[in-house]
């Protein structure tokens, strides 16, 4: 069975900045400093504003609301790195090509590089 991979906390921050509003079953809260993790409802709406979307509801609201489009290439021999490629369908000439100095970089590395290009 595949386990659903949710957006680290920096990640739901970011999502948050570019006005994330989709429905999600999990939210973070901050309190002093100390991250916490609760299923969403409609109390922790009020206290807890961070949503803790997956990560393939991260990439689908990316690819919808942005068009941005990321192809990740694992472990580049060449180069011994991930290739993480973002395409931007809003203006085709735009294509930025990262490489990663971890080899082992994951979608999460990709969707905060793409919330950075967005910010």
């Amino acid at each position: 069975m595949i386990q659903e991979q949710y957006v680290t906390f920096e990640t739901a921050k970011l999502l948050q900045e570019k006005d994330f509003n989709e429905p999600t079953l999990f939210s973070y809260y901050d309190n002093n400093g100390i991250v916490h993790m609760h299923k969403t409802n409609k109390i922790l709406q009020i206290i807890a504003p961070i949503k803790r979307p997956t990560q393939q509801k991260t990439v689908e609201w990316l690819r919808i609301k942005h068009k941005l489009f990321i192809s990740i290439t694992y472990h580049n021999k060449q180069y011994k790195a991930t290739i993480i490629d973002i395409h931007d369908a809003n203006n085709p000439i735009i294509h930025e090509g990262i490489i990663c100095d971890n080899p082992y970089a994951t979608t999460e590395n990709a969707i905060q590089l793409c919330l950075k290009k967005l910010i």
